[in-house]
């Protein structure tokens, strides 16, 4: 730690030792705020293990666009994701809005650093430090202000704790030395104020923009760099299962929270989600970026009143708009967002008294359903090991006939994808 002027307090030596425990997780999080964590870990995942490997980056992400294109839309033509969202059963539904707000909770709380990763894969983190006082002052405003019942409460808690982690960082916050984080366990240029305050707009890099479009002229350059017919295949395949199946179960929670799914669990207009989201993660491959897709922190949105497409179509703007004062985003630090996630799962997880959990055929496959997406960090995996384990119970009960045949054809799918990836 280097030397400050400032008055070392208590909590200050214990703070580099546990922050050797918290930096992978929170610097990942901090990282990934921006995008989609589920969905650009498994994409990514995939695609380094059967294309990256052997080709160039910008070659996966045209094969992603070429994926993407090419058979999501193609499946949109036929009808069947609607038809598949169909098949999955009511319980079902409501075990992926379940588990979706746990994960949404358990993200929460690791940007906020009460939850990481330690000596077991979850550990209590070192609650002693300026920055988990910032998320503790950003839960208290949002939770008061949503008992009370007042408008924009996630925005105000947000705000609330922004400034007082700025005030924490200048009073106790000083660099350490080889570390991304500092003393106060902040990360180095978050809720810290420029000096100049010309560089919190128009301050980007043009090179950022670079690889827009590059992705398009790769997309059959891959075939010549070695890669195997049935590589790709299988790539393309898996990309094409994890962003189905990913976005089916976000607009699944979604519209249980936002109440907009009719008395089966289905959401009307899902088929031209699906269209638009398929279009989203196409146009993210061929910019050069992580698969662009549907948010499940949108369900702050939802909690906020947002209901209809236009709240999406603003929220675009001011994303657009937001590259003109992008600094400004990074004084906002992780633990000032992490109480909004925390109190959206809480909501989203009271769908949880809709479930029947008296019959263990139906109830255990919705528990692994809950469980999984946030220990795997991974809404498709949570969806696909509900589904295995709902038509093997089903099976062998002798009641296989209750499943319907898209159903088998998702378990199928998700075993297949599971030996492959």
């Amino acid at each position: 730690m280097v030397e400050s002027s400032k008055k070392v307090k208590p909590w200050r030596e214990a703070v580099d030792s546990r922050q050797r425990e918290t930096r992978p997780l929170m610097q990942g999080a901090q990282r990934v705020r921006v995008h989609r964590r589920q969905q650009a870990s498994l994409v990514s995942a995939c695609l380094a293990q059967r294309v990256v490997a052997r080709a160039e980056l910008i070659d996966a992400l045209g094969l992603g666009f070429f994926a993407v294109v090419g058979c999501t839309l193609a499946l949109d033509a036929l009808a069947l994701p609607k038809t598949i969202l169909n098949a999955i059963p009511l319980a079902m539904k409501r075990a992926i809005a379940v588990g979706i707000g746990l994960f949404i909770m358990i993200i929460g709380l690791n940007e906020g650093g009460i939850v990481v990763n330690g000596p077991t894969p979850l550990t209590l983190g070192n609650l002693t430090t300026p920055a988990i006082l910032t998320f503790v002052i950003g839960l208290a405003i949002g939770l008061v202000l949503t008992v009370r019942k007042v408008k924009g409460a996630l925005l105000f808690s947000i705000l609330g704790a922004t400034v007082a982690a700025i005030a924490l960082n200048a009073a106790y916050g000083t660099p350490v030395e080889g570390s991304p984080f500092n003393s106060a366990g902040f990360l180095n240029g978050a809720a810290t104020l420029p000096s100049d305050v010309s560089q919190l707009f128009f301050n980007f890099d043009l090179a950022n923009f670079a690889t827009i479009g590059k992705p398009l002229g790769a997309i059959f350059a891959v075939w010549e760099n070695g890669v195997g017919a049935l590589s790709i295949g299988l790539a393309v395949f898996t990309l094409m299962l994890s962003d189905f199946f990913d976005t089916a179960g976000t607009i699944v929670g979604l519209g249980e929270r936002a109440k907009l799914t009719n008395d089966r669990g289905q959401l009307p207009g899902s088929d031209k989600v699906l269209l638009v989201d398929s279009v989203g993660a196409a146009l993210g491959g061929a910019f050069g970026v992580s698969s662009n897709t549907t948010y499940i922190e949108s369900a702050a949105g939802i909690e906020e009143g947002g209901r209809t497409g236009l709240t999406s179509v603003v929220t675009g703007l001011l994303f657009l708009a937001a590259i003109l004062v992008a600094p400004v985003a990074g004084i906002v630090p992780a633990q000032a967002t992490a109480p909004a996630l925390v109190i959206v799962g809480f909501l989203m997880f009271q769908v949880i008294k809709d479930i029947e959990w008296r019959d263990v055929i139906d109830g255990f496959p919705i528990l692994v359903t809950i469980v999984m997406m946030p220990f795997t960090y991974s809404i498709t995996t949570g969806i696909g090991a509900g589904f295995v384990t709902y038509g093997f119970l089903k099976l062998v009960s002798g009641r296989s006939k209750e499943v319907r045949p898209l159903m088998w054809v998702s378990v199928a799918a998700f075993l297949f994808s599971s030996a492959h990836c």
